[in-house]
């Protein structure tokens, strides 16, 4: 219970500084979506490439290239981007919050200086 409303409140403190902070950036080496990376720095195993979006949701950026590595093609425009909503638990949602107010917080503080 007590995780719960820790939960809540995190994701309303969220909501407020992402709203403070639209619009997001462009996500380094992607072509259409705006959001923030979130690092874990290996907190949890096997973590995908993940987002914050305006939403204020996590997704896992996925890129996929729809040429041979070898074709000399451009092949920044032959590759498709997708994003797939986390779904994550409790501990990880907590440590993804975590992780994004502090980011957040960071390029609120910039900002203002």
């Amino acid at each position: 219970m007590k995780n719960n409303i820790e939960l809540e409140k995190l994701t309303e403190r969220l909501k407020k500084l992402l709203n403070k902070s639209l619009p997001l950036p462009p996500i380094e080496g992607a072509f259409f979506i705006c959001g923030i990376e979130i690092n874990l720095e290996n907190k949890i195993k096997n973590q995908p490439f993940t987002i914050l979006l305006e939403d204020s949701n996590f997704y896992e950026l996925s890129i996929e290239y729809n040429v041979p590595i070898n074709n000399t093609l451009d092949r920044i425009s032959q590759r498709s981007e997708n994003l797939i909503k986390l779904e994550l638990t409790d501990d990880a949602k907590m440590l993804h919050l975590l992780k994004a107010i502090e980011i957040l917080e960071s390029i609120k503080n910039k900002i203002i200086d």
